[in-house]
């Protein structure tokens, strides 16, 4: 019998195989319980998440690195609480989170796969997580104030984070980007150059990539009221007139803070040297130099700030200059015309200080005058009459000293020519005022102009005030053998009370005595028991002109009315040839002396026809207008009267 065969021993090489083969099925074992068990594990800490911050999920998560997680969004995902061996190797952790990459939309389901060993291939389970996303942050302004500041930042908290969500405040129609500083939103609209004391719409929008993720309700802001200068002790363009200035005094609207930024510059942009005292609601500016005469200067306040941290809407500017000294303002000197008895008077800009004026102002290279200060003014009084019709000089020179010490530096010449007329007073009206003649020339032969005999026909007084100003220009036009005379205003008293008749209620063209006259009288359709007075001649207006033809025995009178374009002469022969010629040149109508339908009411004791059962040459011009002088119509028949 064979003896059985022993056993082969295993090689070495084998149990050390089947060693190895068990500890790896021993491990994997290990390895594949554990996460069986950890997967059971997972959980997240919170189902509903943020749309942008980071989130956590619990749970054992052994060989961390060997976890893949997928979502539907980029994230960047990290373990946290981890386990590691030498400094160097991760094998567990109780914390995974996810932080997205992207914003996500809100309320809104995401799908979370976490996986062992995903990335192998072997993924040896998988876990899905269902979560919600949160809603986005709202914004709540803080309010600093019932109103507020127009370089204000309005800050807005909000009740959660988002750092992809940026903010852009809407006021009317202007926007700003606003920034982030943790859950706060500042606003700064200092940049939107808005106005105080006025009302906006504002509205807060998140963004995202420039769109508008999420518009906010929106509010009504007012602003503060600005800063206003409520009044100046020195007026804006103001002249002043002395270069000493102690203080300028500014009131404001509301109370300030003692700040600001506060100069005066002169035209060349020096600034003056100041101090400056500020009050509550005042601002007290003390120059500390004096200012130059003739020189313009501007005050200019900025960076007011009030106590409620409003401003001045704008920078506030004030103009003012120096005077250049005493300068004429005005004079009674006329180019023409100038009576030769009368004081001559200078109006200055500035009250003058007492002082010799003869050293400054000279009357035709003399002094042979005595003179007064008074106030601004300087008369000047000549020791004798000036020759009439006669060129002269009025020469002021720089010098002449102001109250405030300016000085005056433009000299001044004033020309004048004095009056060529002889004024004499030929009566007095019912009211005294007096009745004037003016005589130009010293002819044998006379005519006399006279107008305003009613007193309601002033335009027939003004256009023989502009034939005295034509006669003193034109002096030397006058014929050799003639003398000219003018009253302007027969009825002083109707010209004053804009009357018709003079102050006894006489109609002066009807108190002549002529064949007609009658006390009572017409005028229109209306009656007047006494418009032809009690008797020819009672009124002291009529017996002055009169007496002056009486007198000066003229070849020929003209009478000037208004208003019905026509020439009317007297009865005589030459009259009515005089009367021809003034129409054919003025373009009045003719009417014939005998004519009695010229006007619709009877005319009775009237000066033409006086003059002309007296043997007296006259003429009756009724202007067109009953308002206007039309001495420009008249200017060339006027003369041609004179040359006759």
């Amino acid at each position: 019998m064979k003896e059985p065969k022993k056993p082969k021993k295993l090689k070495k090489k084998h149990i050390v195989i089947a060693l190895i083969s068990l500890l790896i099925i021993l491990i994997l074992g290990l390895v594949i319980t554990t996460s069986v068990i950890a997967s059971k594990d997972v959980i997240a800490s919170d189902p509903t998440i943020g749309n942008s911050e980071e989130f956590c999920i619990d749970g054992n998560f052994l060989l961390p690195a060997s976890y893949t997680v997928k979502t539907t969004f980029p994230i960047e995902i990290s373990f946290k609480n981890k386990v590691t061996l030498f400094d160097k190797y991760d094998v567990r952790a109780k914390t995974l989170c996810i932080k997205p990459l992207a914003l996500l939309k809100e309320k809104e389901t995401y799908n979370l796969e976490i996986s062992f060993l995903g990335k192998t291939g072997l993924s040896l389970f998988k876990k899905e997580l269902p979560l919600m996303s949160d809603s986005y942050p709202l914004a709540r302004r803080i309010e600093s104030g019932n109103k507020v500041n127009i370089t204000e930042i309005l800050e807005y908290e909000l009740d959660s984070k988002n750092e992809f969500l940026d903010y852009t405040l809407i006021v009317d129609d202007r926007e700003i980007v606003c920034k982030k500083e943790n859950l706060k939103i500042l606003c700064d609209i200092s940049p939107l150059k808005l106005e105080y004391d006025q009302k906006y719409w504002t509205r807060l929008i998140a963004t995202h990539n420039d769109e508008y993720i999420q518009v906010f309700d929106p509010v009504q802001v007012e602003t503060l009221s600005a800063i206003k200068i409520t009044s100046s002790s020195i007026e804006n363009n103001e002249i002043i007139t002395t270069p000493n200035i102690s203080e300028i005094n500014i009131g404001v609207n509301k109370e300030i803070k003692p700040e600001g930024k506060i100069i005066i510059k002169d035209s060349k942009n020096n600034e003056i040297e100041l101090e400056v005292e500020f009050g509550k609601q005042s601002i007290k500016i003390l120059p500390q130099e004096s200012f130059k005469q003739n020189n313009s200067y501007s005050l200019h306040i900025s960076n007011l700030l009030a106590t409620d941290n409003s401003s001045l809407q704008e920078e506030y500017v004030l103009k003012f200059s120096i005077s250049d000294g005493p300068r004429i303002y005005s004079s009674n000197i006329e180019n023409t015309g100038f009576p030769v008895s009368q004081n001559i008077l200078l109006t200055f800009t500035q009250t003058l200080r007492s002082q010799d004026i003869k050293k400054y102002i000279k009357l035709n290279s003399q002094t042979n005058y005595s003179f007064s200060i008074t106030g601004n003014k300087v008369t000047i009084n000549p020791t004798s009459d000036l020759e009439a019709c006669k060129n002269n000089t009025l020469a002021i020179s720089s010098g002449i000293i102001g109250i405030t010490g300016l000085v005056s530096t433009k000299p001044y010449t004033y020309n004048f020519k004095t009056s060529c007329a002889r004024v004499a007073g030929i009566g007095t009206s019912v009211e005294g005022r007096g009745i004037y003649a003016y005589y130009y020339g010293t002819g044998s032969k006379k005519i006399i102009f006279y107008g305003a005999i009613h007193g309601s026909e002033v335009n027939s007084r003004n256009i023989l005030n502009k034939w005295l100003e034509e006669l003193e220009k034109n002096y030397a036009k006058i014929p050799i053998d003639k003398t000219v005379i003018v009253v302007p205003a027969l009825n002083p008293d109707g010209v004053a009370n804009a009357s018709r008749f003079n102050s006894n209620g006489v109609d002066l063209n009807r108190n002549f005595a002529a064949s007609d006259w009658v006390s009572g009288t017409y005028f229109k359709e209306t009656f007047y028991e006494n418009g032809g007075g009690s008797q020819p001649f009672s009124e002291p207006e009529t017996q002055a002109i009169r007496d002056l033809i009486y007198s000066q025995n003229p070849y020929l009178t003209l009478a000037y009315h208004s208003a019905a374009a026509y020439v009317i002469p007297s009865t005589t022969a030459l009259a009515q040839e005089y009367g021809g010629i003034y129409s054919q040149l003025s373009g009045y109508g003719y009417v014939a002396p005998t004519k009695h339908d010229a006007f619709s009411y009877d005319i009775t004791g009237s000066f033409d026809i006086w003059a002309g059962e007296n043997g007296y040459n006259s003429l009756t011009i009724e202007l067109a207008s009953a308002y206007y002088d039309e001495f420009d119509r008249n200017l060339s028949a006027m003369w041609k009267m004179v040359e006759l």
